[in-house]
């Protein structure tokens, strides 16, 4: 019994003593309001303006006006010039497949896949095929240049270049197709007198 009161009686003590101590907390700081002048400003001031620069602009007295923002047009949709085609199929002569689409070169009448001309001795060659295989040849791992197309009788008719050749104009030149228009002319008559593609006088 004597124990308890004695440790009751050093808890009581204890408490007493920490109320005692001082408090930890730092004292608020003291805030003194002093009354400094304001001091008006200065319009005299000194050119630094070094003699080998020009000073800077003199806006004294003038006054500063934010200017609206500018609005900016608005862009109309621009129709390109030409499509570019990768990786073509080549079915026949002057006809060009890319996905669902099938392009045919406009201003020609290219030889079909299945024609056959004659030689002088009367002998038959597949020019048709050969034709085709000239194209496939020419327009091999290159990409085309085509304008848009123009819907035709049910065929999508358009020209077509591999950088500045014209593809209408290699096959006619190469005789490989007959101008249909006059634009092609001139390369159709010089096949015609050199003998080539179909204006082979003998097998190829």
């Amino acid at each position: 019994m004597r124990i308890v009161l004695f440790i009751c009686l050093f808890i009581v003590c204890s408490l007493g003593l920490l109320w005692l101590l001082p408090s930890t907390q730092p004292p608020a700081p003291t805030v003194i309001e002093r009354n400094y002048p304001v001091e008006p400003p200065k319009n005299n001031v000194r050119n630094v303006t070094p003699d080998n620069a020009l000073p800077g602009p003199d806006i004294a007295g003038k006054l500063l006006v934010r200017l609206p923002g500018k609005i900016q047009p608005v862009r109309e949709h621009v129709v390109p010039d030409t499509v570019e085609y990768r990786k073509l199929i080549v079915p026949a002569a002057g006809v060009l497949n890319s996905g669902d689409i099938t392009l045919h070169v406009r201003g020609i009448k290219p030889l079909n896949l299945e024609a056959i001309c004659q030689s002088e001795n009367g002998e038959s060659w597949p020019c048709g095929r050969f034709a085709r295989t000239a194209m496939r040849q020419l327009i091999l791992r290159r990409t085309i240049n085509c304008e848009p197309a123009e819907e035709l009788n049910n065929r999508l008719l358009t020209k077509c270049r591999i950088g500045t050749r014209d593809i209408g104009k290699w096959l006619v030149a190469q005789g490989w197709a007959e101008s249909v228009d006059g634009e092609y002319s001139e390369q159709m008559e010089a096949a015609k007198q050199s003998h080539r593609g179909m204006w082979r006088l003998g097998l190829p």
